[in-house]
């Protein structure tokens, strides 16, 4: 019994997902990144509620592998910022930026040229995130693979 759990405990190791997450300055709106399912994926709640189910990242391309499976993620940074700077138009002249950043890394442990970053911001009325791609020759995106869920 005992050879039966261990064998059970070590198969299933590599099927773990590894999240991780960002808060809002307030503490109520989390934005995490996970490679469950060996997939680059995303979530978002407010106030512990799903807002965004889990959701796939990633692209696919003309001539190269594409990035959304068989990846694992990893965190690179964060950051809070919270300054004021000043618009020359607008209804509001001075702005107010505070929020919390995320950068992880999604790779590919047996390709180390299919990796991708996702820069995350998460304000207290909102998140945002952008894809930053290694320069790796010349790409052409066939698809963004960006889900809302």
């Amino acid at each position: 019994m005992r050879v039966f759990l261990l064998l059970l405990l070590v198969v299933s190791l590599p099927s773990i997902a590894n999240e991780l997450s960002v808060l809002s300055p307030d503490k109520k709106v989390k934005l995490s990144f996970t490679d469950d399912g060996e997939l680059a994926q995303y979530r978002v709640s407010f106030n512990g509620e799903p807002v965004l189910g889990l959701g796939k990242l990633g692209f696919t391309f003309a001539k190269a592998a594409p990035l959304y499976r068989d990846f694992k993620v990893e965190e690179i940074s964060r950051n809070t910022v919270d300054q004021t700077w000043q618009q020359p138009w607008g209804e509001q002249r001075n702005i107010r930026d505070n929020h919390n950043e995320l950068l992880v890394k999604f790779y590919n442990p047996s390709d180390k040229d299919r990796t991708f970053l996702v820069r995350a911001r998460v304000f207290n009325d909102g998140i945002g995130f952008r894809y930053e791609l290694p320069a790796s020759g010349n790409r052409i995106i066939t698809r963004e693979l960006t889900e809302f869920n």
